[in-house]
Order: structure tokens, then sequence, then C-alpha cells
């Protein structure tokens, strides 16, 4: 964390002038009491923010385990994650909230994803033929994967996978279900092939853990 020196310097360029290689940034308002200031929106509202800034890649697993340990000081009751560049339908956070609160057997849920139209994107010079046969390709793909096998996993009441862009947890009776992830995700890789595709997708562990530890569900909203 960076104290306040007068400078108008940002923090970026604070963080690119520092010697060490591997490190871990925490930038946040803080007052003199070292209380964290809320962040203001332009329509009143605000929101207690803090921004991680990791100088070198240390994997997904990393990520989480600094997000997940800082929901559970902040005494969070739900946490989500997400990826950086997703776009939400304005109710979705809403309605996995409504789903968690309505039923206390769900460990975690998800929506459904969308392929971006070039609309969405706000494209400006539009795609090309080329383009826009590969958007449609995509969309065809994902469109039809989805819709043969999430609803069913969901009846279940188990997702092969809570993807990144988007999940809602519970964060109550999932450290079990936590430790194990890290446990495996940052063990040393021996080149078993078991290991091997558990870390192809990381998430996978997780979304995996969320059910068989807590013996709750995994839902598709």
């Amino acid at each position: 964390m960076f104290p306040h020196t007068g400078s108008d310097e940002p923090w970026w360029e604070t963080i690119d002038a520092a010697p060490a290689d591997v490190v871990t940034y925490i930038v946040q308002r803080e007052d003199t009491e070292g209380q964290l200031v809320p962040v203001k929106f332009h329509d009143g509202r605000s929101l207690n923010l803090c921004l991680l800034v990791k100088r070198d890649n240390r994997k997904k697993h990393n990520s989480h385990e600094w997000f997940f340990s800082c929901a559970k000081v902040f005494g969070a009751k739900y946490a989500l994650t997400t990826d950086c560049g997703t776009l939400y339908d304005s109710e979705c956070t809403y309605r996995l909230l409504r789903h968690m609160e309505e039923n206390e057997g769900v460990q975690t849920c998800t929506g459904r994803q969308r392929v971006m139209s070039m609309g969405m994107q706000e494209v400006e010079k539009g795609d090309s033929l080329m383009e826009m046969w590969y958007r449609s390709i995509q969309a065809f793909d994902y469109e039809v994967s989805i819709t043969s096998f999430q609803a069913a996993f969901a009846l279940v009441g188990f997702l092969p996978v809570i993807p990144g862009p988007l999940g809602m947890w519970r964060m109550e009776g999932l450290d079990d279900a936590l430790e194990h992830y890290y446990t495996i995700a940052s063990a040393k890789q021996t080149g078993e092939l078991i290991q091997g595709n558990l870390l192809l997708a990381e998430d996978r562990i997780l979304s995996y853990g969320a059910v068989f530890f807590t013996k709750k569900r995994a839902d598709w909203v």
C-alpha cells in the first residue's frame, strides 16, 4: 500500500519503478487511521474497493486465494468471481443472489454465457465477411454445446465447471474445498496424467470441491 506523499504521480508509475519482480501490491484508499475510504460513484452510491496488482503471473489459483481470503476477512456471505472484460445483463447478479438466498442447499451458481455480437462489442468499422463467419461459427458451437449438456448437469446439481467469467459462491462451508483446491493447484508438477488434466482447467477443482465437500448443489440459473 502506498502512503499519500502529496505527489501527483499515479500509483502505477510507483509500481513500475519498484525493483522487485515477484511482488504483490494492494492499492486502496485509506484515511489517516488506516480505515478504508469508499469510492463514490456519480449516482451517489459508494463501494469499498481494493485493487490487487501482481508483478508476475502466479496463475488463477493464486488470485482466487487472495480474493477468497479477503472475502473471509470481511465476513462476506457470498463472493462473486469474474474475469476482466465480462459484461452482465442488468439483472444478472440480482438473480444469482436471489437464487442463493432462496435455496440454502446451493453452494455455488452461475448463469448463461453468450458470445458477444458485433453490436455488443461496439465494433466501429464493423466485421469483415470473414470475421462475421468466425463470429457465427463461434456462437453456434458455444450455444449448441451449452444447451446440450448444461441444463442436464444442473438437474442433478453438479456442473463440470463454474466458469471464470461468472460464479457466485456461498462462503459458509467452503473452507475445505478451497484448501483442497489450493493444495492441488500449487503442488509441484510431477508430469502425472491425472494431475496434468486437473491443472489444464484448475477452475474445475474448486467446482468439484464445492459440491463434494459441502454436499450441496451447483446450479445453472
